[in-house]
């Protein structure tokens, strides 16, 4: 739990106090936030996302996102990435990047009257890509599977907004 902490502290304070101002023409902050839809395997359930990346350099990105699940069976599934992501491949409007980090899956379900909640911590492996539409608005796509006892293959679309 330690660790969890610790990361997710050093993972904000990332992106309050900016490292390096590089910013690849996005926008002059270096930092996009957007909504998303997003779907998850195990979870069998489409849901919403927020999505943030910070640009440290030209090649690396933190970018966390929380993502909410709409109920199903009376079971409601919460999805936090708190992932760094690698640039490699960047050519006009299109970018290809690898992703790793960590996933807290939060779960809330009603079992015989009584209301049970928990989370599993795992990493997750994956990759994805983003497409300048305009300006400092992109579109981004994300793969990643989650590995551990809540495992998910996670799929999701965000827009982007450059602030």
């Amino acid at each position: 739990m330690r660790k969890i902490t610790i990361i997710s502290l050093v993972t904000l304070l990332m992106l309050l106090f900016p490292v390096n101002s590089y910013s690849k023409n996005i926008n002059k902050t270096g930092f996009s936030l957007g909504p998303g839809l997003a779907f998850a395997t195990e979870i069998d359930q489409v849901g919403f996302s927020l999505k943030g990346v910070y640009n440290i350099t030209s090649q690396w990105e933190v970018a966390p996102m929380f993502t909410y699940y709409l109920e199903k069976d009376e079971v409601t599934w919460y999805d936090l990435f708190l992932n760094c992501n690698y640039v490699f491949y960047q050519k006009d409007a299109l970018g290809f990047f690898g992703s790793a980090g960590l996933t807290i899956t939060f779960y809330n379900m009603e079992f015989f009257g009584e209301n049970l909640s928990g989370n599993e911590t795992s990493l997750n492996l994956g990759g994805g890509m983003y497409y300048q539409l305009s300006g400092s608005t992109r579109l981004g796509l994300d793969l990643k599977y989650t590995f551990g006892d809540a495992d998910h293959l996670f799929l999701g679309a965000q827009i982007l907004f450059g602030l």
